[in-house]
């Protein structure tokens, strides 16, 4: 339950801390607590969010991010989506289970799913727009990600 609570809270403060500017990259703290209520953990963690390039007048350009996640590198795009986003995840990091989990901003689970392959689709088409933090985990390793919704 403590879990929860705090999880919360760390996404109401990302919302906070966002504000207006929601299209850039927000760090963070997450804190992690014993059983007794003590704190025994501050992490310092960057989300990350989408820019759109444009690379001349007509055509605009979704950038695909990177990221870590132990030693593999994550590719996420598009983002800003309209629904489909693709998560490639390389093997190296595959070699234990990697499960991408999708919160909207009230903290709300709306997509889990086990990673299979090298590439993997999260559909959010029938889920409204606005900003949601995906959470990729493997082990200990987690990696949290922005992601925006048109």
């Amino acid at each position: 339950m403590k879990s929860r609570f705090y999880f919360m809270a760390m996404l109401l403060g990302t919302a906070l801390l966002t504000g207006i500017s929601g299209f850039s990259q927000t760090k963070v703290f997450k804190y992690n607590y014993d059983a007794s209520g003590n704190r025994i953990e501050r992490q310092f963690i960057t989300l990350k969010s989408a820019r759109i390039a444009s690379s001349d007048g007509n055509k605009l350009e979704k950038e695909v991010f990177e990221g870590l996640l132990g030693e593999g590198e994550l590719k996420i795009y598009p983002n800003p989506t309209k629904g489909m986003l693709r998560v490639e995840i390389p093997l190296n990091v595959l070699e234990e289970q990697v499960f991408l989990r999708v919160y909207n901003m009230q903290g709300t689970l709306v997509a889990d799913q086990l990673v299979s392959g090298e590439t993997s689709f999260v559909d959010l088409s029938s889920r409204p727009s606005g900003l949601y933090i995906m959470k990729i985990s493997s082990g200990m390793m987690v990696s949290e990600w922005k992601i925006v919704k048109e």
